[in-house]
């Protein structure tokens, strides 16, 4: 028999978030009966994405209830969980928090996690998402929050520092890129044995094999050899970087450290200061500087086919709205004690021997109805673990610039982080100034007078 819940999803019209998530609830038996509450700011928007769940529903013939609401507070009165989906400021100003740092000779491929577009995207959203969590002390105070928005690590390190509500942060990035290791390697993710450790969007594969292959040997050489789908005015300008295959600097880092960092060289590359740096163009390593450009406007492609979707008038969302994010599984594991584990990112708590406890990793974690609790892992190499410190130690930064408004320790978090690492102190300084003046009408901490 099932067990109904109450969910609240902080950013319900989200289109990147919602129309998986619906599926991903509707077609969950062990939920059934339960209810969605999709909360945004933006009525029209809102409007339509509950028209298209709502015909999703019929589609799928699911047990689920709709509900949508611009007020918070009423989005999570009587809730059992809730999930924050949003972005801080939306993608224009994302947009404009990495061409501020492009500008300064840094490159982002992503800009979400680390670096300076990470830093901005955490002063924005920290203080939003940490008041999610004491609304919810108010409010639903026996709730428990699942939290999907960048960046991953500092958000949960402020959420657990600042609020009693358990919370957990989640991102499908190694799920995914296991699944493109199993394309690659012929094995599925579910017969893979895999022993992973980081922090979000570096976390380390330590090892991976199936039926006593060396799945990460066998990456290693497909990588070297095959080369991604580009366009061919990209391969002419790049010929030597598509040569060399698929994750470049991903298989650059194996190699040294004897670990393989997920989920793709997009991020992986923002946490280490040997690829993105003053005078070096990403594209020699085959990534592009556009990807939120690129993003925006498939965006407007994307709503455009919700909205005819919601009218009746097109097919629903297909293809890469089939999730991963497992946010339906998480819950029922919790709501039923069934203590099954996850890859989330929390405080470490000894579960990395290696790495101090405040830091926020990305490990296995068991999810029961007591909350969200590390497994053991064990030792990550040394100079991994080294590296894991250092990002921790960002983190907690970031975190405290945040939510006291504190400058000074925003260009401290700057400073250390290593994607800034090519950039001298005044340099840093003058690049912080106006990215915060940029982000002004949405950074009200840093800006009290």
């Amino acid at each position: 028999m099932s067990r109904p819940v109450r969910i609240a999803f902080i950013g319900g019209a989200s289109m990147t978030w919602m129309p998986s998530f619906a599926k991903d609830f509707i077609g969950y038996p062990d939920l059934a009966g339960s209810t969605l509450v999709l909360m945004d700011p933006d009525r029209d928007h809102l409007k339509t994405m509950l028209a298209y769940v709502e015909r999703l529903r019929r589609d799928m013939a699911g047990d689920i209830k709709f509900e949508a609401t611009s007020d918070r507070a009423q989005a999570l009165e009587g809730a059992d969980f809730a999930i924050t989906t949003f972005m801080a400021g939306g993608h224009e100003y994302w947009k404009q928090d990495v061409g501020i740092a492009y500008k300064h000779g840094i490159q982002e491929p992503a800009g979400m996690s680390v670096g300076p577009g990470g830093l901005m995207q955490g002063l924005k959203a920290i203080p939003m998402i940490v008041e999610v969590a004491q609304d919810m002390e108010r409010i639903c105070p026996k709730a428990m929050l699942l939290n999907y928005t960048n960046p991953m690590s500092s958000i949960v390190l402020g959420l657990q520092r600042y609020s009693r509500i358990p919370s957990a942060g989640v991102c499908p990035g190694i799920y995914g890129y296991l699944a493109k290791i199993g394309e690659a390697t012929g094995v599925s993710p579910s017969d893979m044995h895999c022993r992973a450790a980081g922090v979000n969007h570096m976390n380390w594969i330590v090892e991976l094999e199936a039926h006593g292959r060396d799945l990460l040997a066998e990456w290693r050489a497909f990588t070297a050899t095959h080369s991604r789908k580009v366009s061919d005015s990209y391969e002419s300008k790049y010929a030597a970087t598509v040569a060399q295959g698929i994750d470049v600097v991903s298989r650059t880092l194996y190699e040294t450290y004897g670990a393989w960092p997920t989920p793709g060289d997009g991020h992986t590359s923002e946490f280490m200061p040997h690829f993105i740096r003053k005078g070096v163009d990403v594209g020699q390593w085959g990534m592009k500087h556009d990807f939120i450009e690129e993003r925006i406007s498939k965006r407007a492609i994307v709503w455009a086919d919700i909205e005819k979707a919601a009218r009746g008038e097109g097919a629903m969302l297909k293809g890469g709205y089939e999730s991963v994010e497992k946010a339906e599984q998480i819950i029922g594991s919790i709501v039923y004690n069934r203590a099954d584990s996850f890859t989330l990112n929390v405080r470490n708590q000894g579960a990395i021997s290696n790495v101090d406890d405040d830091v926020v990793v990305e490990c296995q974690v068991a999810c029961d109805a007591f909350g969200f609790h590390p497994l053991l892992f064990g030792a990550l190499p040394p100079a991994i673990a080294a590296w894991t410190n250092l990002y921790g130690a960002v983190q907690d930064l970031t975190v405290e610039a945040a939510m006291n408004g504190d400058r000074r320790l925003a260009l401290q978090a700057l400073l250390l982080d290593p994607l800034s690492h090519s950039l001298d102190v005044s340099e840093a300084s003058a690049m912080l100034d106006e990215m915060l003046e940029a982000s002004r009408p949405v950074l009200p901490r840093f800006f009290r007078d």
